[in-house]
């Protein structure tokens, strides 16, 4: 038997939209909020996500490097590990409605390695096992407009503060004059007296 070197993951778009179908009544439409809901809007995403190859160097292993194949001997247990990193992003709208638009994809580290068994039975057996983790300190990563209706709103909010505070101002400054000018125009009590006379 031949061991080629690469793996090919794929999405069945029938497994996402039973998993998510089964993720939205368990939480009661909390999971997958930021996917369509019509099937056939999520089948049209999925298509979005190519294919995502991993390939291995098997010549530490037997291999010959220059077809990337290994030729498997009995009573062996080949292991084919990865290291996956997979975010998904997010896009946001005017609005701030986020919805899922791809993901990012890459493959981190591989190794490959070659076991014999110790069971005298399996002597005739070829075992091949695939170790692939995903890397759990990756975050889905959103992007959004730079004008949003929220900072629209935010804006006003703080333009509207400064023209009521610069009215406030204005006002102050012209009741403060108001009150100077009543002064100024009073006689003085000399002048009262003079008049009297």
């Amino acid at each position: 038997p031949v061991l080629r070197n690469t793996l090919v993951l794929g999405v069945d778009p029938a497994s996402t939209i039973r998993d998510l179908k089964l993720a939205r009544e368990k939480t009661k439409g909390k999971a997958g909020k930021l996917w369509p809901t019509d099937e056939q809007s999520i089948k049209l995403i999925l298509e979005k996500f190519d294919p995502m190859q991993i390939e291995w160097e098997l010549s530490s292993i037997g291999g010959r490097s220059d077809e990337q194949v290994l030729v498997m001997q009995p009573g062996y247990e080949y292991l084919l590990e990865a290291l996956l990193q997979i975010r998904p992003i997010y896009w946001s709208d005017v609005w701030e409605s986020s919805n899922i638009e791809r993901w990012e994809r890459q493959v981190v580290s591989t190794a490959a390695s070659r076991t014999k068994l110790s069971d005298p039975a399996q002597a005739h057996q070829v075992i091949v096992r695939y170790h692939l983790e995903f890397d759990p300190l990756v975050r889905a990563q959103t992007f959004r407009k730079a004008f949003t209706v929220k900072s629209f709103a935010e804006s006003v909010g703080a333009a509207t503060g400064f023209i009521v505070i610069g009215a406030m101002f204005l006002n102050f400054i012209r009741r403060v004059r108001s009150q100077g000018s009543d002064v100024s125009d009073m006689p003085a009590e000399g002048q009262q007296l003079e008049y009297a006379r």
